[in-house]
């Protein structure tokens, strides 16, 4: 009998965690509280491929209220899921500037800093024509007329101008213009599924032949 008892609780158990974590992943408010209670890295190490894919959809959608979550969350990313959280950004940004730009690390770090989302971190297949999306997202960050963020959005317009030079300036050997990111810029290496296994190379930047680092995405998503 208490043997069936503890089953019946485990099992109650498990449904309760596993509602919890299916409410935090529709709801970026639950997903916050998660956070807060168990800390960014317990909660981001807890979520399966589909559930950080899923809030990866949302932040890349422009969503304001999940946008604001990414620095929390790259507080318990490694290099893989921070690697994603900076491309998401990236998405992001001619579709919510305002929000992206709050979201920048005004420290200019590795993962969410500047030179990393604005720069085009993309991989090369995924968004074939980079001109048009930095166009895009300079139009849109010409809207935002925040004092508190005249700094940030400044460095992104420059960041954006510099890095549209560096590509329209050569031709990757399939023939369309292939993002890129500054020279000296730090690059999260890294995949969460390839981890431990030798396609994890394929998530490594590349330095080619025009100096600018190729940024491997173990993710494909539509064009921004």
């Amino acid at each position: 009998m208490k043997r069936a008892s503890g089953f019946a609780f485990a099992f109650t158990f498990a449904l309760a965690c596993a509602a919890a974590n299916a409410s935090a992943e529709a709801n970026p408010s639950a997903l916050a509280r998660q956070i807060n209670d168990q800390g960014a890295k317990a909660v981001v190490n807890g979520m399966s491929e589909s559930e950080w894919d899923n809030v990866l959809t949302h932040i890349d959608s422009g969503s304001t209220a999940w946008i604001a979550l990414v620095p929390k969350l790259a507080e318990g990313a490694d290099s893989g899921n921070a690697e994603d959280l900076g491309i998401g950004l990236a998405y992001a940004l001619p579709k919510n500037p305002r929000a992206v730009l709050k979201a920048i690390d005004p420290g200019n770090g590795p993962v969410l800093g500047v030179n990393r989302v604005c720069s085009a971190p993309f991989i090369e297949d995924t968004v074939p024509d980079i001109p048009a999306y930095v166009k895009r997202a300079k139009a849109a960050l010409g809207k935002v007329h925040d004092r508190s963020l005249r700094d940030v959005k400044k460095a992104c317009l420059a960041e954006l101008a510099g890095c549209k030079q560096r590509v329209t300036a050569r031709t990757p050997n399939h023939g369309e213009p292939a993002p890129c990111r500054p020279l000296g810029a730090r690059h999260n290496q890294g995949s969460r599924q390839a981890r431990g296994s030798a396609s994890k190379t394929a998530s490594l930047a590349q330095q080619d032949s025009a100096g600018c680092k190729l940024t491997r995405r173990r993710r494909s998503r539509s064009t921004p």
